[in-house]
């Protein structure tokens, strides 16, 4: 290692070795040493009536080598986790959090869902997508339903 931000992890002998970042506070540079493990914070499936309100999801691990789907079948592909999943459920309201530095997707908000709210919450340095709706069909044929509908998106702030 040999520059300021650098780790290394040894496999075989199950240690990190981190070259700190110095101009910390800390002259160590490890004041705020903070390790993701996780990139799914929440999943809600199957629920009704259910609100997540005032709470902070921050620091998920990188999933751009992660499972992703094609859904087009066109020249782009999507992460199929995000930190907070709603997956066939209905009433679900997602309002004040804050989405702070992850790493991948923030909501996603996928196949047979109704009613749906995400409001007034904040999302900020996420590495793929803030809010992600996505269902599937029979190739075109969308009428089975299973696609997110009467969802609400309103007042959030993505920067």
């Amino acid at each position: 290692l040999d520059q300021p931000g650098e780790f290394f992890f040894d496999k075989d002998s199950m240690l990190l070795y981190v070259y700190p970042n110095a101009s910390k506070a800390d002259p160590s540079g490890l004041d705020d040493l903070r390790f993701a493990s996780l990139d799914s914070y929440v999943i809600i499936e199957g629920s009704r009536d259910l609100s997540l309100s005032n709470i902070g999801f921050r620091h998920s691990s990188a999933t751009y080598m992660g499972d992703w789907d094609v859904p087009s079948g066109g020249d782009w592909a999507l992460n199929r986790q995000a930190v907070v999943t709603i997956r066939d459920s209905s009433h679900i309201t997602v309002e004040n959090c804050t989405f702070h530095r992850l790493d991948g997707n923030a909501v996603m908000v996928k196949d047979r869902t109704r009613h749906i709210s995400i409001r007034r919450s904040d999302f900020e340095w996420i590495g793929e997508n803030a809010i992600v709706l996505r269902g599937t069909t029979n190739g075109f044929d969308a009428t089975s339903g299973s696609q997110p509908r009467s969802t609400l998106i309103e007042s959030n702030v993505m920067r």
